[in-house]
């Protein structure tokens, strides 16, 4: 449920996972969320959680029992003619979720292995991300470019090498705190206009990131445990409006697999449904896109954002 005023918006949510009324508090989960846009194309929002589920890679899905929080999202900032992109976040929450006091295991193994008890902490959170993308390659563009077909934008086509700096820093009311910086290098192609009948759209994924871990949180719902990961991906045009894809984020330093999405789509120029798959999460979800009907004033994202998405539920 949304309410949308010109510079804000309240959303609720609500989830009860059966009736039964011996076990209806552990059943429901609730979030209320209001966000103010500020004049700079910034964000802040404030939120009340009850039960709110996280995943936490390696340490499987989480339960926060409450989080009382406001954050502020900064928008993305070019720096200069650098082609470098800032963005940053603060956030102060208070924290009612398992954890574990005393030495803390980042090995998820014996974090798992011992005992947990609910603690209630104060976090305050500085995350800032610094990237920069250089196209490697793109394809000229001729009057004689056939117009979309199955897509509402023409498909930017193109092979670009993607770097970033990332850092998040945590701080924790018992004193605790813990830090991790991250760079990353990767490579994103799209290749096909998505206009011809059989194999015309093909996006392809490979992003490498490692970074420096120290300390750990006491909770388990936040606490870092895949510090040097190799995320994979691909899209790909079967027939006509029908794409098939996947993507699978690996720990390099385990070698398991951290995460996994399956992708089915059917896209059309004014509509489209989408069904995602998590094995791991054990999650799914069915999306429709409806193009043209203004339900949502939000500027439309351009296709070749759209286009290459690889992201799950």
């Amino acid at each position: 449920m949304r309410w949308r005023q010109p510079r804000a918006q309240t959303l609720l949510f609500a989830e009860l996972r059966g009736i039964v009324f011996e076990e209806f508090a552990r059943r429901l989960r609730a979030q209320v969320e209001h966000r103010v846009t500020t004049g700079n194309g910034g964000q802040v929002t404030y939120t009340y959680a009850y039960r709110e589920r996280f995943f936490s890679g390696r340490l499987g899905f989480q339960i926060v029992e409450n989080r009382f929080g406001a954050s502020y999202s900064s928008p993305t900032l070019r720096l200069g003619n650098t082609g470098l992109d800032f963005s940053y976040r603060i956030a102060a929450d208070y924290l009612d979720a398992l954890g574990q006091l005393g030495n803390i295991d980042t090995d998820p193994a014996l974090a798992l292995a011992r005992t947990t008890e609910r603690i209630q902490l104060a976090r305050l959170q500085l995350g800032a991300t610094l990237t920069r993308s250089f196209p490697l390659w793109r394809p000229s563009k001729t009057t004689s470019d056939p117009p979309p077909r199955f897509s509402a934008l023409p498909i930017e086509q193109g092979i670009w090498l993607n770097t970033g700096v990332s850092s998040s820093q945590s701080f924790y009311s018992d004193g605790r705190a813990q830090s991790y910086t991250a760079g990353s290098i990767g490579l994103d192609a799209v290749l096909g206009a998505f206009v011809a009948d059989t194999f015309d759209y093909t996006s392809l994924r490979v992003t490498y990131s490692n970074g420096f871990l120290a300390g750990a949180s006491p909770f388990l719902f936040d606490r870092i445990t895949t510090r040097e990961q190799l995320v994979l991906g691909f899209l790909q045009q079967l027939y006509g409006p029908l794409r098939v894809g996947a993507e699978t984020t690996l720990d390099l330093q385990s070698g398991q697999q951290v995460d996994l999405t399956y992708r089915l789509g059917y896209d059309r120029r004014t509509y489209g449904l989408s069904l995602h798959y998590n094995p791991v999460r054990q999650s799914g979800a069915l999306e429709l896109r409806v193009e043209g009907l203004n339900w949502d004033p939000s500027p439309p994202q351009p296709s070749s954002a759209t286009g290459s998405s690889l992201n799950g539920p």
